[in-house]
C-alpha cells in the first residue's frame, strides 16, 4: 500500500486531501468528509451521465458537489469501532458518529446473519452523535467518549468567537 498523498481539498480548501492510488485513485477530505473515486470523474456530458451518480440515492445526490472535473460524495465510514455517515437533519445534511455495541440477548432475534445464526454486534446508530462537521466524527473515533467533553467544548468556543482580520 502505497502512503497517501496530502494536498489541498477542492471544496473545504484546507490541506486534509487524502489520495491514494491501489485500484484507482481515491480521494478522501478529513476536514469535510467528501470523497471522490476515479468512477465520479466527468466527461463532456455532465453530472446526469455518469454511471455512478446514477446509482447514488436521490438524497446522496442533493448532497453531491462537483470540482476538479469529478463528482464528490459524503463519506460513509464503517470501521472496526464506529461509524461516520451522512444524516439528513431538517433538510441539512449533518454528520453522526454511530459506536460499535454488544447486541444484547433482548435484541437478538433483530440480528439475524444470512447463516442462520446472530450478529453479536450492531452500529448504535439509534444513539447516534451528530455533528456540524466531519472532522469532529473523526476526532470522536480517535478520543472516543472522553473525548466529548472537549468536542462539546470547541464547537462552543468557535461559535462564541469572531474572527478578526
Amino acid at each position: 500500500m502505497n502512503a497517501p498523498i496530502v494536498g489541498d481539498c477542492p471544496l473545504c480548501l484546507e490541506h486534509t486531501l487524502q489520495v491514494t492510488y491501489e485500484v484507482e485513485k481515491l480521494m478522501q477530505c478529513l476536514h469535510c468528509g467528501y470523497a471522490s473515486a476515479d468512477k465520479y470523474s466527468l466527461d463532456e456530458n455532465g453530472i446526469e451521465s455518469n454511471e455512478a451518480y446514477k446509482q447514488l440515492t436521490e438524497e446522496m445526490k442533493g448532497w453531491s458537489k462537483t470540482a476538479m472535473n469529478r463528482i464528490w460524495i459524503p463519506s460513509i465510514l464503517t470501521l472496526p469501532t464506529a461509524m461516520i455517515f451522512p444524516v439528513n437533519a431538517q433538510e441539512e445534511m449533518k454528520w453522526s458518529y454511530a459506536e460499535l455495541v454488544d447486541v444484547n440477548e433482548d435484541e437478538r432475534e433483530d440480528y439475524r446473519n444470512p447463516e442462520g445464526g446472530y450478529y453479536t454486534q450492531r452500529y448504535d446508530t439509534d444513539n447516534a452523535e451528530m455533528f456540524d462537521e466531519f472532522y469532529l466524527c473523526l476526532f470522536m473515533l480517535t478520543k472516543g467518549k472522553d473525548g466529548k467533553k472537549k468536542i462539546q467544548s470547541r464547537i462552543k468556543n468557535s461559535r462564541n468567537s469572531t474572527r478578526q482580520d
